[in-house]
C-alpha cells in the first residue's frame, strides 16, 4: 500500500514531464512565422469590435481598351470565383473594372495594368468593406473563421515576408485600407510594389500594434503558400508520371473518384499539405497579358490531378463536370 502511494505521485510527476517536454518538442518544429504567430496574435476567436466587415467579395480586372475591350475570363479564373463563391458564400460579388485616373495625386503616370488594379482594389474596399482576392487566388477552405473573428482587417504574409496584396479584408473605411489608400498616392514611383506589398508591410505592422482588434496577420501557410519563382510554379504545376492518371480507363459521363487530402490517405511524397490553407495564390509565370489563353490549365489538367495544382481544386472542377458545366477530356 506504502509503495502504490508513493508510486502514485512519482508516476504523476513523471507523466507531466513527459507531456510537457513533447509540448516544447511539437513547438520547437514548428516553422519559426508559426511559431512567432501563436505567440503574437493569440486565438483569432479572442478579439470582437462593433463593426463587421460585410460577406462581400471584391474582383478587379484591368483592360487595355476599357471601350472596346473584352473580358477573357481563363478557365483557372472562373474555378477560382467559382470556389469562392461556393465556399464563401458571400452576399455579393463586384467585378470592378477600369475607372481611376491614370496619374496618382503626385503626378505620377500609372502605366501598368496591374498597378491600376492595385490602386482600385484598396479604393473598393475602402468604400464599401468587404474581402477582396485577385484572380489567380482560389479558396480552399470557408473563410468565415478568419472572417468573423471581430478584426477589422486581416491581411496575410507571402514569400520574404512582406504582407500580400493579393487578398486582404477590411471594414468599411478601416483604418488599413484608408492609410494605405492615402498614402500610396505618395509614395508612387513607378515600381512594381512600392505602393502596394511594401506599403501595405508598414501600415500594417504599424497598426497592428495600436489595437488588440487593429489588424489579423495571417501566417503564410494560411494565406499564401508558394511563390512567383520559377522552381515554386513548377511544384505547384509541374505534373508528376508517377501517380495514374485520376481519370484514366474514364469516358465522359462517367462518374469521377471522391478524393479528401485533408486526411493524407492518398498524398504521394511531391504533394503539399493544404490542410491548414485558407487561400492558395496560384502564381504562373504565363499570364493573360502576354497573349496565354489557359495558362495550361485546362479541365482535363485538374481532372487528373498529377500536379499540386489539380490536387488542391480537384473538389471545384469534380463539381463543374458533375454539372455538365466541363467536359472529361476537355482542353480548350
Amino acid at each position: 500500500m506504502f509503495q502504490r502511494r508513493l508510486l502514485r505521485p512519482l508516476f504523476l510527476f513523471v507523466s507531466t514531464i513527459v507531456v510537457v517536454a513533447l509540448c516544447i518538442v511539437s513547438f520547437i518544429r514548428l516553422p519559426y512565422e508559426t511559431r512567432a504567430y501563436v505567440f503574437k496574435q493569440g486565438p483569432i476567436t479572442s478579439c470582437t469590435f462593433e463593426k463587421d466587415i460585410p460577406n462581400i467579395v471584391h474582383l478587379v480586372y484591368i483592360l487595355k481598351d476599357p471601350i472596346q475591350g473584352d473580358f477573357p475570363l481563363q478557365f483557372s479564373q472562373f474555378l477560382s470565383i467559382y470556389a469562392l463563391s461556393k465556399r464563401w458564400q458571400p452576399d455579393a460579388i463586384y467585378l470592378h473594372t477600369n475607372a481611376e485616373a491614370d496619374g496618382g495625386s503626385n503626378g505620377k503616370h500609372i502605366k501598368m495594368l496591374e498597378h491600376k488594379s492595385d490602386f482600385a482594389r484598396v479604393k473598393a474596399v475602402h468604400d464599401f468593406g468587404g474581402i477582396y482576392v485577385d484572380l489567380d487566388v482560389h479558396a480552399l477552405q470557408d473563410i468565415n473563421p478568419v472572417h468573423e473573428a471581430g478584426y477589422r482587417a486581416v491581411v496575410g504574409r507571402q514569400l520574404g515576408g512582406d504582407l500580400q496584396s493579393g487578398s486582404f479584408m477590411s471594414e468599411k473605411g478601416g483604418r488599413l485600407v484608408k492609410e494605405w489608400m492615402e498614402r500610396m498616392h505618395e509614395v508612387y514611383d513607378g515600381r512594381w510594389i512600392t505602393h502596394s506589398n511594401k506599403l501595405l508591410t508598414t501600415v500594417g505592422e504599424e497598426l497592428v500594434n495600436t489595437g488588440p482588434c487593429e489588424v489579423l496577420i495571417m501566417g503564410r501557410d494560411a494565406w499564401a503558400p508558394g511563390g512567383w519563382v520559377r522552381d515554386d510554379t513548377e511544384r505547384l504545376y509541374g505534373e508528376h508520371d508517377d501517380v495514374e492518371s485520376n481519370i484514366a480507363g474514364l469516358k465522359q459521363g462517367d462518374s469521377l473518384p471522391e478524393h479528401d487530402d485533408m486526411d493524407g490517405y492518398d498524398r504521394p511524397e511531391w504533394a503539399f499539405d493544404y490542410s491548414c490553407t485558407y487561400l492558395l495564390h496560384a502564381f504562373s509565370l504565363e499570364k493573360p497579358r502576354d497573349g496565354v489563353k489557359h495558362n495550361r490549365i485546362t479541365p482535363k489538367y485538374v481532372l487528373e490531378r498529377r500536379s499540386n495544382f489539380g490536387r488542391a481544386v480537384y473538389s471545384i472542377a469534380k463539381e463543374l463536370y458533375d454539372k455538365g458545366i466541363i467536359t472529361i477530356d476537355e482542353t480548350l
